[in-house]
């Protein structure tokens, strides 16, 4: 059993949590504050079989809950609890939380230069930014983009 429910801890998930291959049932991080996407390594909690709860956080992001941890939802017979609590699924983190800053989606099109380096950005880079054709330069260093 792995329960660290009903506390207020934060910040993203640790990726090491999927070295608890062990655990079988009670994998309990619910009614925390925990933010950002699910770590895939999750998904290595292939014995798990009954009580998955990741409910009542600050999980967000496209891809809050990724596929590796979503099929565990096929061996977790009884007690999968995951979106509930997590309005922030599947919308980026910058459009959800406070300490989130977004890159801006458009800029005009005229945009030679795009310089976001060390402005504390989450999330991806806008896929917009590949119809910026007179650009010359881009600097998006020293952030917190994913993707």
């Amino acid at each position: 059993q792995f329960e660290i429910h009903n506390n207020f801890l934060s910040a993203s998930l640790p990726s090491e949590l999927g070295a608890l291959t062990g655990i079988k049932s009670w994998f309990r991080l619910d009614s925390n504050s925990f933010t950002a996407e699910v770590p895939s390594q999750i998904g290595a909690l292939s014995a798990l079989t009954a009580k998955f709860y990741l409910n009542s956080n600050q999980l967000c992001g496209w891809n809050a809950i990724p596929t590796e941890v979503a099929e565990l939802s096929t061996s977790v017979a009884s007690g999968w609890r995951v979106a509930t609590g997590n309005e922030g699924i599947g919308t980026p983190c910058c459009e959800t939380l406070d300490g989130f800053k977004c890159l801006p989606v458009t800029l005009p099109t005229a945009t030679i230069i795009i310089d976001f380096n060390t402005g504390n950005y989450t999330g991806t880079v806008p896929t917009q930014f590949g119809l910026l054709t007179d650009a010359t330069k881009m600097q998006l260093f020293s952030n917190k983009l994913t993707g």
